[in-house]
């Protein structure tokens, strides 16, 4: 999914728009603990984890979904941080857009490096 761009459409991967749910992974770099602020907007329903915790329980967008819709603050651990994302929808596709605040200090990839 390198080349999702801005917002991770799922019915262009999977080209179903059934009801459905998706995952999306990634693993961000801190380079001390630090808390950082997430801002998302989803269609429909949104769930995350960071370092296998549930960080952000549940999530329910209406409407069309709006960049930074909803936001909620999370810690980050020095090194690396697996964040996991888990979208569902009812019909017509799903996907997400995400984004995190401290970008200049983090480094983001689909894998951590070694």
């Amino acid at each position: 999914m390198a080349d999702a761009g801005v917002f991770v459409d799922f019915y262009r991967f999977s080209g179903k728009k059934d009801p459905s749910i998706h995952y999306a992974v990634t693993h961000i770099r801190a380079p001390r603990a630090q808390s950082v602020r997430f801002a998302f907007g989803m269609d429909n329903w949104l769930r995350m984890w960071i370092n296998n915790r549930l960080a952000m329980p549940y999530e329910e967008g209406r409407g069309p979904i709006i960049k930074g819709q909803f936001t909620f603050d999370a810690e980050l651990s020095a090194g690396w941080n697996e964040v996991l994302v888990k979208v569902a929808a009812g019909s017509a596709g799903n996907g997400f857009w995400l984004s995190v605040s401290a970008m200049d200090d983090l480094t983001f990839a689909r894998c951590p490096a070694p």
